[in-house]
């Protein structure tokens, strides 16, 4: 039995995503993870790279010699330094680093988990691997604009396509998370892979509210681990639990096996701590 606790709601729980869609016919071979945050990704990159690998060998037919080397070592460097990190920390990268993160969760008895912004399901399935015992809560707004491809049904068939089991998973779609619908004090541990900047467009505001909610439904000594790629969002989150909710124990380091940017994404973890300390509302 889940020990998820709701808010009372007139409308009822909000639907678990596993349980309202149909049963697949046939259970995919591989799950089919996307690409996280195209918008972010600066499709300057992608498309500058293939104009110049274009104009490289339009070179090799006009006009030959050095400068075709020339434009040769240009689109290869340029592809090297900007899409192979990508493509490493899309396919691997991120995995590696959710992977120690979710094998802390048993030893630190973290049974129940929210992640915010769980998209394809990268994070619940690597924390379902690694916690048998643990019921594991995924919010998302399903907006393309996050994550491509992103729906419900996408993170269902990855789910099943990982060999999880599902009945210890459940999913909200949301249309934000400035409230969400659950208790105070609820979740051992949330985690978000940029989640928390799905707010971005909204504001500065819109993003702090998320983090408040996030500090209402994390228990007393619970641990919140945050992943952003914008390090100005960082330094926000980590003055509002610091100066603002009164937290001690709020740590940042860099993720460098997620690094496929300008900058490296910076991570917070943080420790809720005893006591009244402020109004998380």
């Amino acid at each position: 039995m889940s020990s998820i606790q709701y808010l009372p709601d007139p409308r009822g729980t909000p639907p678990n995503i596993f349980k309202v869609l149909a049963p697949l016919e046939r259970v995919p071979y591989y799950p089919s993870w996307g690409m996280p945050k195209l918008a972010a990704f600066s499709l300057c990159y992608s498309l500058t790279t293939s104009i110049t690998l274009a104009l490289s060998y339009l070179a090799v037919i006009l006009i030959g010699g050095k400068i075709v080397q020339e434009e040769e070592e240009v689109a290869l460097y340029f592809t090297a330094v900007n899409v192979l990190p990508y493509l490493y920390t899309s396919f691997w990268g991120r995995f590696r680093f959710w992977q120690k993160i979710a094998n802390t969760t048993v030893s630190r008895g973290e049974s129940n988990i929210l992640d915010i912004g769980c998209a394809t399901g990268v994070v619940m399935t690597e924390l379902a691997r690694a916690n048998e015992q643990a019921t594991i809560v995924g919010v998302d707004r399903f907006s393309l604009w996050d994550n491509v491809p992103n729906s419900p049904k996408r993170l269902h068939r990855n789910v099943l396509a990982s060999r999880v089991h599902s009945e210890r998973l459940i999913a909200h779609q949301l249309p934000e998370y400035t409230t969400l619908p659950f208790c105070d004090e609820t979740f051992h541990l949330i985690t978000s892979h940029c989640g928390m900047s799905q707010e971005e467009w909204r504001g500065k505001s819109k993003r702090l509210l998320v983090l408040r909610e996030c500090a209402r439904v994390l228990r007393v000594g619970g641990r919140l681990v945050l992943l952003e790629e914008n390090p100005f969002y960082v330094r926000q989150y980590r003055k509002l639990l610091t100066e603002e909710l009164g937290w001690k124990e709020v740590q940042c380091h860099t993720a460098w096996n997620c690094w496929h940017k300008w900058m490296p994404p910076r991570v917070i973890e943080a420790i809720k701590p005893p006591g009244e300390i402020k109004e998380y509302v």
